[in-house]
């Protein structure tokens, strides 16, 4: 979380359907102790209730920061001007759930909607755990390093690949991706030793 871009040893999520919970456990003495999020500046956003809920013409997004935040204005090399936003907490979090415009009334009918949506964090700074009842009518529960629920059952995912979709496929744990179109087919092999612990990194770029 030290850049805008890349990828936190501390982070773990859960997604149902367009409904998705982000945590963070940093530690106090990590030379980053927060998280930033690019917000692009073309996006109308609007600030209500805890939520930050932007209009991207096709689709609206809600943003929950879980934590004190703050936003700056950025502009880097290769970045187009956006705002930073930061959240200043090792405890971090975030709710993120997105719907189709047209599946609403009309943008403020969203932002209406989603701020009335139950975030339960009464358990988070003392068990690691965020409770969810989502737009989408789905209930989320996440612990951090622990269950993830929807709807009061677990998931498995051990029963679910790393990647899987149309062109793509990795099974979970083999370190081996197949990408597939047409009569062309690229395999990465990242040779992974299935009888070792798999350590998070942080990668920056």
């Amino acid at each position: 979380p030290d850049r805008l871009s890349g990828a936190s040893p501390f982070e773990q999520m859960m997604q149902c359907e367009n409904a998705m919970i982000i945590l963070y456990r940093i530690p106090e003495d990590d030379t980053a102790p927060y998280v930033n999020l690019y917000l692009p500046q073309s996006v109308r956003w609007v600030e209500k209730n805890g939520w930050i809920v932007g209009d991207m013409n096709d689709f609206y997004l809600g943003l929950r920061p879980i934590g004190a935040y703050r936003w700056e204005s950025i502009k880097e090399d290769n970045h187009v001007d956006g705002w930073l936003l930061r959240i200043e907490d090792v405890n971090a979090g975030l709710v993120v759930e997105a719907v189709e415009a047209n599946s609403v009334a009309s943008f403020d009918a969203f932002c209406e909607a989603i701020t009335q949506c139950d975030l339960d964090l009464h358990d988070w700074q003392d068990q690691g755990v965020v409770r969810y009842d989502a737009w989408n009518g789905r209930r989320l529960e996440m612990a951090y390093d622990g269950d993830h629920l929807v709807d009061g059952e677990g998931i498995d995912y051990d029963a679910w690949p790393l990647y899987g979709g149309p062109g793509i496929e990795a099974p979970l744990g083999k370190g081996v991706v197949r990408f597939e179109q047409g009569d062309d087919t690229v395999v990465l092999d990242f040779e992974v030793d299935e009888n070792k612990e798999m350590i998070p990194m942080r990668v920056i770029g």
